[in-house]
């Protein structure tokens, strides 16, 4: 068992959606941070992208958060649809995330 101290720390990225309306959200931002990071890039950062109670969610390593939070910014389409991902809050816990 690791020490608390050794443990992997996340952060939560809570995120929506504007312009068309995008079928499986969440899988076209992965998509797209992918093409962005590349897939080694992806997990070494520990990046996951997931939803709850229709909020979405980034979950990314603590070190990395600030690199993904530059390059959301970057995706101006989600596959054919012309819709981007728009950071509402950062945080620790996805609790303290929801709005």
């Amino acid at each position: 068992m690791l020490k608390p101290s050794l443990r992997t720390r996340y952060r939560y990225i809570l995120f929506e959606v504007i312009g068309e309306k995008v079928e499986e959200p969440e899988k076209m931002v992965y998509k797209e941070l992918i093409n962005l990071v590349g897939k080694i890039g992806a997990a070494e950062m520990g990046i996951k992208v997931m939803s709850k109670n229709n909020k979405f969610f980034i979950k990314v390593e603590r070190d990395y958060l600030n690199i993904v939070r530059g390059i959301i910014p970057l995706i101006k389409q989600l596959g054919n649809y012309k819709a981007r991902p728009l950071i509402l809050k950062t945080s620790g816990t996805i609790k303290k995330t929801v709005i």
